[in-house]
């Protein structure tokens, strides 16, 4: 990161000007549009806007709106049109790495070819690796093999243990995936190798993981920003990401044609999108597809033909778990099972919870022969994944708790940790909670009466 920040005071006082925001970014407006087969018009006009772009676009992706199977996918097809392009596909994970692979092997005429860079045991796209590429080549041959690739992927701490990349190559663009979740020091000197960089995110989803929170008495020992000059640019927390703050800036400057948010749905079924379409996205996202309308045919009784259920739990004198709450999910799993039967699979049911001392007491108490096909993680492992059936098991038994609860955005409104949970569901979503306890967060009483809206709570 300091090679980063080091890169970044190099580069021109344009760049800079730029990255910082204090200059509108160019954009290219004899640019010749673009009809892109299978994609929606809101989706065919951001691909537009994003390669009229000249030096940075932002993409906001909320959940389920295909920002990397769709359109980062289409955005590679259209810009290697062009012979003059060299991309460069970074993301902050192995496993949002691994997306971008996935992306680009559903490309099916002309399908490029690409190198991945990283370690066999943090992929499942062994092949593409440099390492396996190059084994058994001459350095020469390694040399051309290199220099004939379009297309390199990388975590961004991968590449930036590869400084000889940029040196050697030059790429043209970089498409920044999961940008919502890199810093400013971890993005802005790749920022300036490249010509253009698209950054695709979500800044209503997890953000970067930042451990240094400081107090409200004593700010200066966490991350809030004291400096003016640096709050102008809408910099007043350094664990924001730099896709935030620029959003920020070209929303505050009017700067429309340099950002821009995907709204069609297709992940969610329009039941489980309400509350977050309403609270997060300005009831902007829309469904594409008529299953996502239709009530749902379970034959389990506290199912049905609901697509949202609230399942009140007691609290417990426990700590980060409540075992009266496992033994529910756990019950809730083997009844789906048995209902499912040859239609559950490993992609069927996902289970999140906050903590890995309930995660424990409910992987106990969920038989043994269905335990490997169960996703039971916490929400910050769980963004980017998706399962036909969520279960949500709180285990918060004292207001205490809440504390640690949330991720907040800067103005304390919004719970972009909750807006995670409630979008890994596809068709149905169970939340399990304690109302007594979870009433005292007003971001969790407004969530509970959406819940009573819906008349289907049930007593465990």
């Amino acid at each position: 990161m300091y090679a980063n920040l080091y890169n970044f005071l190099r580069s021109s006082d344009h760049k800079r000007q730029l990255l910082l925001g204090l200059v509108a970014p160019r954009f290219d407006h004899y640019h010749q549009p673009i009809v892109a087969k299978g994609l929606m018009p809101r989706q065919n006009t951001l691909l537009n806007l994003a390669i009229a772009a000249k030096d940075y676009f932002l993409l906001q992706g909320p959940p389920g709106t295909g920002k990397t199977k769709v359109m980062l996918k289409e955005l590679v097809v259209q810009l290697l049109k062009n012979p003059q392009e060299r991309l460069l596909l970074l993301a902050y994970t192995n496993r949002a790495v691994d997306e971008m692979c996935e992306a680009l092997e559903l490309i099916t005429t002309d399908k490029p070819y690409y190198i991945r860079l990283g370690h066999s045991e943090t992929t499942t796209y062994k092949k593409q690796l440099l390492s396996a590429q190059v084994r058994d080549k001459d350095l020469l041959a390694i040399r051309r093999l290199i220099q004939d690739c379009r297309i390199v992927l990388a975590t961004v701490l991968t590449y930036q243990r590869n400084p000889e990349l940029h040196t050697e190559l030059r790429f043209t663009t970089a498409i920044v995936d999961e940008a919502s979740q890199l810093l400013e020091p971890q993005i802005i000197g790749v920022a300036t190798h490249v010509d253009r960089l698209i950054m695709i995110g979500d800044e209503k989803q997890l953000p970067a993981v930042v451990i240094q929170q400081g107090t409200v008495d004593t700010p200066e020992k966490g991350v809030s920003v004291q400096s003016e000059a640096l709050k102008s640019i809408g910099l007043s927390h350094l664990s924001n990401s730099m896709f935030e703050r620029l959003l920020l800036q070209c929303q505050k400057n009017k700067w429309d044609f340099a950002y821009g948010m995907l709204e069609d749905q297709g992940r969610m079924h329009s039941d489980i999108l309400y509350f977050t379409n309403k609270h997060y996205y300005n009831n902007q996202l829309k469904t594409i597809a008529e299953w996502q309308e239709q009530p749902a045919q379970f034959r389990h009784a506290l199912v049905s033909n609901r697509r949202v259920v609230f399942l009140p739990s007691t609290a417990e004198n426990r700590r980060n778990t409540n075992l009266a709450e496992a033994q529910l999910v756990a019950n809730l799993v083997e009844q789906l099972h048995e209902e499912l039967q040859d239609d559950f699979n490993a992609e069927t049911i996902g289970i999140i919870t906050p903590y890995r001392a309930q995660i424990a007491e409910i992987k106990r108490r969920i038989k043994p022969d269905l335990l490997p096909q169960i996703s039971i993680d916490t929400v910050e492992r769980y963004q980017g994944s998706q399962r036909k059936i969520i279960i949500i098991s709180m285990a918060i038994n004292s207001p205490a708790q809440l504390n640690n609860l949330h991720v907040l955005n800067s103005d304390g409104t919004v719970d972009k940790k909750l807006n995670v949970a409630l979008t890994r569901a596809k068709e149905l979503l169970i939340f399990v909670g304690c109302p007594a306890v979870l009433q005292k967060s007003p971001i969790y009483k407004t969530l509970l009466d959406y819940f009573a809206t819906l008349k289907n709570s049930d007593e465990v």
